[in-house]
């Protein structure tokens, strides 16, 4: 398994290999036998192409208490974070194998119900699809050392206790010739 981390966001994926072997035996300089015909065996295996995974994650402003129309970045405004995943690799990632962690940062709330301002995380699939559907939105409140924490709302909609967040995903993500341009995954907090 190969893992990649990219700015506080952890990928995880397995990579195949395989390969075409070909034994040749030469008959001119072979002098142990004698015989006129070459022997030759193959075991074509068909190569898997890699995937190569690339992440961005970004930021906007959805609320604040005081600017209706420009809503700025202050205290007790809500952001909203995407992380949008591309497969640029000629070949899809194993089914079942993205995860995406992420660090909710200090001072902050993550939105965990639909609420006025607030939306709980969720999954966007990109069209056409990029082959990969939500399996499981998970929350730490022990800086990721487990992901069994039940998060409870607020009346905001958010928990404050929760340190990071975890999505995990079914099926495998497309090549990039199968893929569609982005597939994102946002957060508000």
């Amino acid at each position: 398994m190969l893992i990649r981390t990219i700015g506080g966001i952890k990928i995880n994926y397995r990579l195949k290999q395989n390969y075409l072997i070909v034994i040749d035996e030469d008959t001119i300089s072979n002098t142990e036998r004698n015989h006129t015909t070459e022997q030759v065996a193959y075991w074509p295996m068909e190569p898997i192409a890699n995937p190569i995974l690339s992440l961005q994650k970004t930021v906007a402003t959805i609320y604040d208490p005081f600017n209706d129309t420009n809503p700025k970045s202050i205290p007790g405004s809500v952001l909203e974070y995407t992380i949008t995943g591309e497969n640029s690799g000629a070949g899809p990632a194993d089914d079942d194998s993205i995860i995406l962690t992420d660090l909710i940062p200090d001072n902050t709330k993550l939105c965990v119900t639909n609420t006025g301002n607030c939306l709980a995380p969720y999954f966007t699939n990109g069209t056409p699809s990029s082959g990969l559907s939500l399996a499981a939105i998970n929350y730490s409140d022990d800086d990721a050392s487990s992901y069994s924490y039940s998060a409870t709302a607020d009346a905001e909609g958010a928990d404050g206790n929760v340190t990071n967040l975890q999505i995990t995903t079914n099926d495998g993500f497309l090549s990039k010739q199968e893929l569609p341009p982005l597939t994102s995954v946002s957060a508000l907090e």
